[in-house]
């Protein structure tokens, strides 16, 4: 039953959520902005977007195909993959192989790292998929690919969460994939300025939420950037510095 709904919302779900991500990704591939020698980390105050015209809507949205977005990361995304299980790994697996196979060339990067949850210490596994590493500001988008983790007192039940997040990590998965030649393009024309996508890994509370049994992905992840001099050898400025826009996808679905 469980699985059943699971399927039938991932199914109802994915539609107008895409068009308005490739809508958003598509504005961030024409702005504008000038820099007049202000330091990088103010440019991002001076974006100028470009209204698309119904035609560039179009355009942009022609090259995705939902029904294959469904056969192709949706299926293999609705697995139980709560933090360190087999599903996990699959899950993990799909999203590197996926963007590894594109011509836009993406650095995939791992943050791994173990901490302590309420069942004892758990790995956990951040994917941060990077256009051009070499750009100084990025506009990120960002989901979770955990499911939520029931104990065996629950008598088997299993959360595959479609809506939670299974569908916002498809869909970034078909924009990069239907967008990948002008993805490829972007990325030589504006050196400063990139796409980041990030899978984080441990979103949902393992027992019960709280400040410190939810978030460990991302909690773990900023904590990282925040120490992680941007650019390199950089003694100001960090990772932090470097996120123009973030933009979060999560709980999406039809309405």
């Amino acid at each position: 039953m469980w699985r059943v709904a699971t399927a039938a919302m991932a199914e109802r779900s994915h539609g107008p959520s895409i068009m308005r991500l490739f809508y958003s990704v598509a504005i961030w591939m024409t702005f504008i902005h000038c820099s007049n020698g202000i330091p990088w980390t103010q440019e991002k105050l001076h974006h100028r977007a470009i209204t698309l015209t119904q035609d560039e809507i179009r355009a942009a949205l022609s090259h995705t195909d939902l029904d294959q977005m469904w056969q192709r990361d949706l299926r293999p995304l609705l697995v139980t993959r709560y933090p360190g299980s087999a599903g996990s790994q699959a899950v993990q697996e799909h999203i590197k192989t996926t963007l590894g196979s594109l011509g836009a060339r993406w650095e995939v990067t791992e943050d791994k790292f173990m901490s302590e949850t309420p069942y004892g210490p758990l790995p956990f596994t951040n994917l941060i998929a990077t256009l051009n590493p070499s750009a100084k500001r990025r506009l990120v988008l960002a989901c979770h690919y955990d499911s939520k983790y029931y104990a065996p007192q629950w008598h088997g039940r299993e959360f595959q969460g479609a809506t939670d997040s299974a569908v916002p990590c498809a869909m970034l998965l078909e924009v990069a994939r239907a967008l990948d030649e002008e993805l490829k393009a972007q990325k030589s024309s504006n050196p400063n300025l990139t796409l980041q996508l990030i899978f984080f890994d441990g979103e949902e509370a393992l027992f019960q939420w709280t400040p410190t049994d939810s978030l460990y992905g991302s909690r773990h992840l900023a904590q990282k950037m925040e120490s992680t001099p941007h650019p390199a050898g950089a003694t100001d400025t960090n990772q932090l510095h470097g996120i123009d826009l973030f933009v979060l996808l999560d709980l999406l679905r039809s309405s």
